[in-house]
């Protein structure tokens, strides 16, 4: 009886940190590609992405940004973004975003373009993050 428990307490531990470790796999890197442009009056400047990211660490870089950003109060009515991101998920899905980082030590705002009436805040030191990636790539 008590190697029954003991067997029973092993196998539901296998099978949780199992779990655990597939959804920290699954929502930590989603991104195939994203093309990243200028944008004027919410539409992309020029045809042809500024930036084209395919690097799996910064991939999972902007997706972890993008995860950590906190959904905004409110419907909003902002400005034209800086950026547009076209962001490629590996089930061949696309997601058009809005984006705005600023100038250094400001935060930044981002929202999808099928839900223009929500935003999302990044925070500072993301917003920094992204500044980074977007101008290094750039250079």
């Amino acid at each position: 009886m008590k190697d029954k428990f003991i067997w029973a307490i092993a196998i539901f531990i296998i099978i949780t940190i199992s779990i655990l470790i597939y959804f920290y796999v699954n929502t930590t890197y989603t991104y195939q590609k994203i093309d990243i442009y200028t944008a004027k009056n919410f539409n992309k400047e020029k045809n042809t992405p500024l930036i084209s990211i395919n690097d799996k660490n910064k991939l999972k870089e902007i997706s972890t940004i993008i995860r950590k950003s906190k959904k905004m109060p409110g419907i909003l009515n902002v400005v034209s973004p800086e950026y547009i991101l076209e962001i490629h998920g590996f089930n061949k899905s696309m997601h058009t975003v809005y984006l705005w980082i600023g100038k250094d030590s400001v935060k930044g705002m981002y929202m999808y373009k099928d839900n223009t009436e929500s935003g999302y805040s990044i925070s500072e030191t993301n917003a920094q993050k992204l500044r980074k990636i977007v101008i290094t790539a750039n250079n």
